[in-house]
């Protein structure tokens, strides 16, 4: 049996056809890997806690299963103390997430309380005396680049309370 031109070019195409299905899909599940990679707090340095500013950084381990190292290019998220928002930050630091391994994200957290109390939010010294009843959120995106394909929105949310940010930080100090 011999194939006409037609015939011939039809493969070609549902071969190029498949082959960029496939493709697709495994950016795919690699993008899915990173949506899902296990997030952990497992450092922090203050820099400052008292009633005239905040100024930490906590380190995220990042654990990244699949088979893409990214680039994190730039770091643009909101900071909530409570649910109540209190500052943005901006990171242009570049990170690498290695594949099928942990990588870790530092993260600047920055803010003042009397924003906090401005923001709604009452009896900030008593809650300051227990640390627990503090909980930090860290959401936004990431800009992450891997060979010639980027994302610009990456969503990215941490949630911890003071206590474990300020025991971490005694552990690591």
């Amino acid at each position: 049996m011999t194939l006409t031109g037609i015939q011939k070019r039809n493969i070609v195409i549902g071969g190029i056809l498949t082959l960029i299905v496939g493709i697709g899909i495994y950016v795919y599940r690699q993008y899915d890997h990173l949506v899902k990679a296990g997030k952990k707090l497992i450092g922090a340095k203050v820099h400052n806690l008292s009633l005239s500013g905040v100024n930490a950084t906590v380190y995220v381990e990042i654990d990244n299963k699949g088979d893409l190292s990214v680039d994190v290019i730039g770091q643009d998220y909101n900071i909530y103390v409570n649910d109540k928002f209190v500052s943005n930050v901006k990171v242009k630091d570049d990170i690498r997430i290695n594949s099928n391994g942990k990588s870790i994200l530092p993260l600047t957290i920055n803010f003042n309380p009397q924003t906090v109390l401005m923001a709604g939010l009452v009896n900030l010294t008593s809650i300051l005396s227990d640390k627990s009843k503090i909980i930090i959120s860290v959401k936004g995106s990431l800009s992450i680049k891997t060979g010639v394909l980027s994302v610009k929105n990456f969503g990215f949310n941490v949630d911890m309370t003071l206590a474990e940010i300020v025991e971490i930080a005694n552990e690591t100090a």
